[in-house]
């Protein structure tokens, strides 16, 4: 080893100036490696964060879900946000703010969504705190400043509530949401009265509503739910009782059958149709299923 060690030694000695160059070549290979491999992690870090920003927190979504369903979430130490939200009375509910210079400025949608929700999709600035029950708004400051409003945080305000109409070329009035229609109708409801208790400065995850309020566990019923999971993890120490397929359980058949087989709770993967027809045990085994564990026999 001495020998090999010696003779290594006299070599870059001898030719100093390829030595020199193949030590700089060192040098500047594990630096372009240090640098990419850093480039390519705080590239990802900042493709997760800007993911986090527009979209909110979570990792999979209910179309709907029950209050017992909710509540069994609630209880699964295993998540770390259970969000629910829904348009208020379940349906496309707008406000109107009767913006005498231009209408469809004061017009907008309103949404209601649990502690959860607003942690979890709450990701801009805003100053105040959340709403905790259905008398309590977050209102967006453009909406404020666009309608010449001078709503602060502590102040009771009185907003009139309804649904907003297009009309097609049939004739026919639909329901819409949204940005504003040139054309659209205002059917108002009656007014309600709010406690603003926080105003939001930016936040694309709500986008789709200007108004925010709390809500109540006797609205809860129907809800959307976002769920997020303490960890990512393809392994799990107890039985799953959730079923993912396309469609969710879109049918009552479809929620009492599976609820019989021990599922608690049933979710979209992606777009789709299952259903399950009376007397044909068939069509259960037909649904497309995702991820089920080993013990299920269905």
């Amino acid at each position: 080893m001495n020998i090999v060690n010696t003779l290594t030694l006299r070599h870059l000695k001898e030719n100093k100036k390829r030595t020199v160059i193949t030590v700089i070549g060192i040098i500047i290979s594990v630096a372009m490696l240090t640098a990419t491999c850093v480039s390519v992690t705080s590239l990802a870090a900042l493709y997760a964060r800007d993911l986090l920003y527009m979209g909110g927190e979570w990792h999979a979504a209910l179309p709907s879900a029950t209050a017992q369903q909710i509540e069994t979430l609630e209880k699964n130490t295993d998540l770390k946000y259970v969000a629910a939200y829904k348009a208020l009375d379940g349906d496309i509910y707008s406000f109107n703010l009767h913006n005498d210079k231009r209408a469809s400025l004061g017009i907008g949608d309103m949404g209601a969504g649990n502690r959860d929700y607003f942690t979890a999709f709450v990701t801009g600035k805003y100053s105040g705190t959340f709403p905790k029950d259905e008398t309590e708004i977050m209102v967006n400051r453009s909406l404020l400043e666009k309608n010449e409003l001078k709503w602060n945080i502590g102040d009771k305000v009185t907003i009139d509530l309804g649904k907003r109409y297009t009309t097609d070329e049939f004739g026919a009035q639909r329901l819409t949401a949204a940005n504003y229609t040139v054309g659209e109708t205002f059917e108002s409801t009656g007014e309600k009265t709010f406690t603003v208790v926080g105003i939001l400065e930016e936040n694309p995850p709500t986008r789709g509503a200007q108004i925010l309020c709390g809500l109540s566990k006797a609205e809860v019923d129907g809800a959307g739910v976002y769920l997020t999971a303490n960890t990512l993890d393809n392994t799990t120490e107890s039985s799953v009782h959730v079923l993912a397929y396309p469609g969710g359980a879109n049918d009552i058949l479809a929620q009492e059958t599976l609820q019989e087989n021990g599922f608690d709770v049933t979710f979209t993967i992606t777009p789709g149709c299952n259903t399950l027809v009376r007397g044909i045990p068939q069509s259960l085994i037909g649904m497309k299923r995702y991820n089920i564990c080993e013990s299920v026999s269905v």
